[in-house]
């Protein structure tokens, strides 16, 4: 036989999910507007009418390899928490050398800008600029853009991960992309 019979554990192995879209959001972090930007590999459309997209947000911050663990809740989702606003960030093969500069984990309140340290560039979104007086930024890197106002914070009864719904209240896609996507 060529199949071979694995632990359960291996879900997050097996199981084929989206590509990575970077998810830009703002925070108060003692006192002082902080940008967060994180890859995320669950962010799934999950309503077409309205547009609705859903990101899966793990308890705690990610620990690298043989440091010391990181205390406390994601820094994205604390952010959401907080002001119930996010952008997904499409980005394209371009940015994939960014990846390890975005992921890594910090404490919140360490004051590190990780979109200033991968050398991206912080725009002001179309629609929630318009309507919020805080918001996060575009990445203007990203081939496309979806801004979202949480709609629902829920954590399924014993999973690992928070699902933030946010409806999609603004969208913009790279010119470069062509005109007619339709």
């Amino acid at each position: 036989e060529r199949k071979v019979q694995v632990d359960p554990q291996w879900t997050k192995y097996l199981l084929l999910t989206h590509p990575v879209q970077l998810i830009t959001t703002i925070g108060k972090v003692k006192g002082k507007l902080e940008t967060d930007i994180a890859p995320f590999a669950t962010c799934l459309d999950t309503s077409y009418n309205p547009p609705y997209v859903t990101i899966a947000a793990f308890l705690h911050q990610h620990t690298p390899a043989g440091e010391e663990p990181i205390k406390g809740k994601m820094n994205t989702y604390l952010n959401i928490k907080q002001n119930g606003l996010f952008i997904v960030n499409t980005p394209g093969c371009t940015l994939l050398n960014k990846l390890d500069v975005l992921a890594y984990p910090y404490k919140r309140g360490r004051a590190e800008d990780k979109i200033e340290k991968a050398e991206l560039t912080k725009t002001k979104p179309f629609v929630l600029a318009q309507i919020h007086t805080v918001y996060p930024p575009l990445i203007q890197e990203g081939l496309a853009h979806l801004e979202c106002e949480t709609v629902d914070i829920h954590r399924p009864k014993g999973s690992d991960h928070y699902l933030i719904t946010g409806r999609v209240i603004g969208a913009s896609y790279d010119e470069s992309l062509g005109n007619d996507l339709e």
